[in-house]
């Protein structure tokens, strides 16, 4: 059954879109949007709570099988491999997923995917559970529905989790304004589509599960970085330019300067709220 749009997920479902059409159909879509961003992004990009993965670990069965989609280099997917789990890491971008299976290849009960969030290749009724972590923003949301259905095994959960930046913290905010400054036309479509704060991402969530959204569950994190750790982290970010380009040195100089003045030692803390919604779609 499809879902009609109420004019508040219609205009989420608009700014999800104008995303998505802002890095062009010459760049080859949202599939590359990170193809040469994979080593910062596995350098940089914070992991997940261990009190997160353990609550998703409860009440599977042994050895589940969890279906991680857009899971990029296997951050997540890292972590559920730790909890006994098997995963099969669904990701699009061939960058990211090589990344993934070079570090997690080897791992008993690993498996990747070429396939989206939309349509992953996979046998139906497969997964004990579905995970989409920091990429809800990216899918098609009725078609990434529709897709999870097919999968989930019955009374099978789908856990939407993401790393909140804590934007009331001062390093996070200089962060968004060299963001702002550098990310040109793709980080004010980003914003658009994030507005009002993390929640705008989120407007997609009563679609996705036909009505009533789950409760959130919560969990602080922190992430260390060196001086390179916080530059992977910048140049990580979908709309910031290329490192060897122009802006992105002058933006190296500017991040150093940043960790200059926040770096306890030879590092720094970013903080971070982590979120999980779990719960069936309709």
């Amino acid at each position: 059954m499809t879902h009609p749009e109420t004019p508040p997920l219609a205009a989420a479902h608009s700014r999800q879109q104008a995303l998505q059409n802002s890095f062009g159909s010459e760049s080859g879509g949202v599939a590359a949007v990170f193809s040469g961003k994979a080593a910062d992004y596995q350098a940089a990009r914070p992991d997940y709570p261990l009190g997160l993965l353990q609550h998703l670990r409860q009440g599977l069965p042994a050895a589940a099988h969890v279906v991680d989609l857009g899971a990029g280099t296997g951050l997540l997917s890292a972590g559920l491999l730790q909890q006994g789990l098997r995963v099969t890491a669904v990701e699009p971008s061939a960058a990211m997923r090589s990344a993934a299976e070079q570090a997690l290849g080897r791992e008993p009960g690993f498996a990747s995917s070429a396939g989206s969030a939309e349509a992953t290749g996979l046998t139906h009724g497969c997964a004990d559970l579905i995970t989409a972590a920091q990429a809800f923003h990216w899918f098609d949301i009725e078609a990434a529905r529709r897709e999870c259905l097919r999968l989930l095994k019955p009374g099978a959960q789908v856990a939407l989790i993401w790393n909140d930046r804590v934007r009331e913290d001062p390093l996070q905010q200089e962060l968004d304004a060299l963001f702002d400054a550098f990310g040109g036309a793709r980080r004010a479509a980003q914003k658009q589509h994030m507005s009002p704060g993390d929640e705008g991402e989120r407007a997609g969530l009563p679609q996705f599960f036909g009505g009533a959204v789950p409760a959130g569950l919560h969990w602080p994190h922190e992430h260390w970085l060196d001086e390179a750790g916080l530059a992977s982290l910048a140049f990580s970010r979908s709309y910031i330019p290329a490192r060897a380009s122009e802006e992105g040195q002058v933006l190296l100089g500017q991040l150093s300067r940043l960790f200059a003045r926040f770096a306890n030692g030879p590092r720094l803390a970013m903080c971070y709220r982590t979120l999980a919604v779990i719960g069936r779609p309709a």
